[in-house]
């Protein structure tokens, strides 16, 4: 069984607990592990045919807990268990606590004392044993390590003391071991609810796609009626119905009725959009006005918004690169961390003098202090707060890597046509290289659209639509053979041999005159000349001066004539023009410029998806070639070009998160393991300053929720 395997895992708090999963998926010999604390989900292949019962308790031995993958269920359960743990910790700590405040003989009793704190140790060890264990045995020790070493100092050594002393001591610390369990485990509540508002981009796209259909039995005939049925049952070519005001269950194709719909949840433009027969309509969009009936394309798990929210899931699990500081000092931190309580203990004790029962609490401050959760936290909740923020916005990051690369971003390549144009092209001028009465013009029209018909790029549907409306009564011909050559044009063979070719001056092997940019020949001889233009994309001007004024170098690369691309740059200042480009030569380009590093490609034809793969990062808008858009790993849903800026704005300030996450994390930790072997933060105020530590790592990725991106 080599396909994907997806399992709901419970517990992991931070990427140290991910990196045990993870090691031990991988000792068992399974492939593309992919574990993501933040949502929980733990991904793999399994080409050994490992059985998946073994598996799970595997993983429920390591100390966390496989769940079923049940959304309902999840929202129900989820984290119940913890607040019950810590709300049992709490009604034995806090009359171990109240010692310090209240006279009460009994309070101060060291065998109450040790009878109150029995539970909250068994639980601690409950709760934080299995983990602890399991991440030293796959030598990649985490912060229940940690925990349960302070505490079972604390407890350890005042068994010793009433065993020592008597009952009537009061050099015990039962409190301090009870303190540190409860604490850390409403520590643990508010991380994860914290942690879990990042993930929310997901559920929020998740809860657009309704639970029901309405699905029509009998379409067309005269008993037609509707049933409504679960989601999960509409099969391709159903026939559904949607009424005003419903979200669209289904991506298919209208067959009956007209109506005005938003997708601004798929491409962030407001407008809404009318459509009529025949015209597409995607899950998750919602129906403003009228009713409509749809013959279903997809399934509900393979529709368009099902897509997004996999991609999202699976850039926001990725690990961008500069996640790297933070696992290289996790992966040494808490056998490092250990070394220091132990170093600062006998320095205490040994040469400072300080008592045994003070140097031991400064030790276990400092391990109780120390936190490397919030180096795991500092990237993974950064990158999945950005990339769902991204996704509601209409920029479709393929990889978490895409964020990072389009933040150092060094040289922005653009192709012309349908990307910094709109693709829309009118027919300017047409004249034939012969004596042209209208039976000879109607001919080559006909040849025109007979050899056009066979390409789907926008130059090509352009000219069909205008020679038809131009000449209605051209006929279509049959060719024996036609092959198109990306990016260059079209060649056709009729039944007798006759080549025909329409495309570029170099493609056809003619002179190039201007205006003209578009040419049609038979067996090499001239038939016709055609110049088309088009407009340049809205804000493609206000983009360039963005990124210029960013320091990023401009490039245009196009297989349209060196001319016409001049005519464009008159109204945009890119940096460096190149023209009659074919697809091999712009390969070769974005080559040579990947050398200087940070090279995007932005492009949406056939003939740029080599280029777009061969970039660093690859980019398309949503109305390109599916060609294109598979090559690309940042896919721009909105129309306007503008939404580069917001995308490149959104990557720049995640990074920028991640780095002060990083650079909070280990200045924290710096600061506080000094002051806390040095007795300054006692064990109980340590447990506080480590649970902070992570909530100000969270909260400070939250921000990228609100920040703007203009």
């Amino acid at each position: 069984m080599n396909t994907k395997t997806v399992l709901q895992v419970e517990g992991m708090t931070c990427n140290s607990c991910a990196n045990t999963v993870t090691k031990y998926l991988n000792k068992k010999g399974l492939q593309d592990v992919q574990v993501d604390f933040v949502s929980g989900e733990v991904a793999f292949k399994n080409p050994e045919e490992n059985n998946l019962t073994e598996l799970v308790n595997g993983i429920n031995g390591l100390g966390y807990r496989v769940v079923n993958d049940n959304i309902a269920l999840k929202k129900a359960s989820r984290y119940t268990s913890l607040e019950k743990l810590f709300a049992l910790c709490l009604l034995f700590t806090i009359p171990l606590l109240a010692h310090m405040f209240l006279p009460f003989e009994i309070l101060h009793n060291a065998l109450f004392q040790l009878t109150l704190c029995l539970p909250v140790i068994a639980i601690g060890f409950y709760k934080y044993g299995k983990g602890a264990f399991a991440s030293v045995r796959m030598f990649s020790p985490n912060m229940d390590v940690l925990i349960l070493t302070g505490t079972t100092a604390a407890f350890i050594y005042s068994c010793i003391s009433i065993f020592l002393n008597g009952v009537h001591t009061h050099d015990v610390f039962f409190e301090t071991a009870a303190s540190i369990i409860t604490f850390v485990t409403l520590g643990n509540i508010i991380e994860q609810r914290s942690v879990r508002q990042t993930k929310s981009a997901i559920e929020e796209l998740k809860k657009m796609q309704p639970a029901s259909a309405k699905k029509i039995l009998n379409y067309g005939k005269a008993n037609e009626t509707i049933t409504e049925l679960a989601i999960t049952s509409i099969m391709p070519m159903d026939y559904i119905l949607i009424n005003e005001g419903e979200a669209i269950t289904v991506d298919g194709k209208i067959k009956w009725g007209s109506a005005t719909v938003d997708e601004s949840m798929l491409t962030g433009e407001s407008k809404p959009l009318v459509k009529e027969i025949n015209d597409e309509v995607f899950a998750g969009t919602t129906l403003i006005k009228g009713t409509i009936k749809v013959l279903t394309q997809k399934s509900a798990d393979a529709t368009v918004l099902s897509g997004i929210i996999e991609l999202v899931k699976k850039a926001q699990s990725e690990k961008p690169s500069i996640q790297r500081i933070g696992d290289r000092v996790s992966a040494v931190f808490v056998p490092v961390v250990i070394a220091i309580a132990i170093i600062a203990f006998l320095i205490l004790f040994f040469a400072v003098g300080i008592s045994f029962t003070q140097s031991m609490l400064n030790s276990i401050a400092v391990l109780v202090i120390a936190c490397p959760c919030a180096m795991g936290l500092a990237t993974p909740t950064a990158i999945a707060v950005g990339v769902g923020r991204a996704a509601k916005n209409g920029m479709l990051f393929k990889s978490a890597q895409g964020l990072e690369i389009l933040s150092a971003a060094k040289t922005i390549v653009f192709d012309k046509t349908g990307t910094l144009t709109n693709g829309n092209f009118t027919v300017t001028d047409f004249k034939t290289d012969v004596d042209d009465p209208d039976s000879y013009r109607e001919e080559i029209a006909s040849l025109i659209i007979s050899i056009e018909k066979h390409s789907s790029h926008p130059i090509a549907k352009s000219l069909v639509i205008y020679f038809e409306k131009k000449f209605p009564d051209a006929s279509n011909l049959h060719f024996a053979k036609v092959d198109e050559i990306k990016g260059l044009g079209i060649i056709a063979v009729n039944e007798d041999g006759d080549a025909y070719k329409i495309g570029s001056a170099i493609f056809c092997e003619v002179s190039d005159v201007a205006p003209f940019n578009i040419y049609l020949t038979k067996n090499n001889q001239s038939l016709a000349s055609i110049a088309i233009d088009d407009e340049l994309r809205e804000n493609a001007k206000d983009v360039i001066r963005f990124l210029k004024s960013k320091n990023i170098k401009t490039v245009l690369l196009s297989g349209d004539t060196q001319e016409k691309c001049n005519t464009v740059n008159q109204h945009l200042n890119i940096d460096v023009v190149y023209g009659n480009q074919s697809p091999q030569s712009k390969f070769e380009k974005i080559k040579e410029y990947k050398k200087s590093g940070g090279v995007v490609m932005i492009g949406d034809g056939i003939n740029d998806a080599p280029s777009l793969a061969a970039s660093d990062l690859g980019v398309s808008l949503i109305n390109s070639s599916q060609i294109a858009i598979n090559a690309a790993q940042l896919l721009l849903l909105k129309e306007d070009l503008f939404s580069l800026v917001s995308a490149y704005n959104l990557s720049t300030k995640t990074i920028s998160v991640i780095k002060q996450n990083l650079f909070w994390a280990i200045l924290y930790n710096v600061i506080t393991i000094p002051l806390a072997a040095s007795g300054y933060v006692p064990p109980l105020m340590a447990v506080f300053s480590m649970a902070l530590s992570d909530v100000v790592v969270v909260g400070n990725s939250l921000r990228l929720k609100w920040v703007g991106l203009a």
